[in-house]
């Protein structure tokens, strides 16, 4: 696996969550390996389905959204590696939405992308995560958690260049959010 760099058999994590019982099934995403994949979402409750944000849905993807969707399963999307250059967050979330005729809803939004990501926007309670900027190979960023209607993420925005773009996409999000009932 670290040969190729990518995950070629099914590998299980347990651990506790404010005192639940969590098992995650980490299946290979590559097609040759897919058999794995299947057979693993017989026996889960829910998907988490990692979505790589410079790249967008790739067609393994789509075809495990779909059994997914066939077994009824819940979703949730994780996007990753927006620290890398890529689609624009926006349209990543319209490209969700197309692609897999659902309607998305974001819980967190990027602050920054590419070489200018510095951290996530907590779009439920309106705290922002910022993280410190790691070598190549680093193991743990250091986080900072603002409040609220930080200054400090204002200067953040300011610095790179996304306070309007920011404040807008958030605003859009935030309309979106108060359309859906859970």
């Amino acid at each position: 696996e670290r040969q190729r760099g990518i995950s070629v058999t099914s590998s299980a994590l347990q651990f506790d969550y404010r005192g639940y019982g969590i098992n995650i099934l980490d299946t290979p995403g590559h097609k040759d390996f897919s058999e794995d994949t299947y057979r693993t979402l017989e026996a889960v409750d829910s998907v988490i389905m990692l979505l790589d944000g410079a790249k967008g849905i790739e067609p393994q993807t789509l075809k495990l959204f779909e059994v997914a969707r066939l077994r009824n399963l819940p979703i949730v999307t994780f996007i990753n590696k927006v620290d890398r250059e890529g689609v624009p967050p926006m349209d990543l979330l319209a490209e969700i939405e197309r692609t897999l005729n659902i309607r998305a809803i974001p819980r967190n939004w990027p602050i920054g992308t590419g070489r200018d990501f510095r951290g996530v926007h907590d779009l439920i309670d309106g705290t922002s995560h910022l993280f410190t900027s790691l070598e190549h190979g680093g193991q743990k960023s250091e986080e900072k958690i603002l409040p609220p209607g930080s200054k400090e993420l204002s200067d953040v925005l300011e610095s790179i260049g996304l306070s309007a773009v920011f404040e807008d996409e958030r605003e859009l999000l935030l309309m979106e959010q108060n359309l859906w009932d859970p």
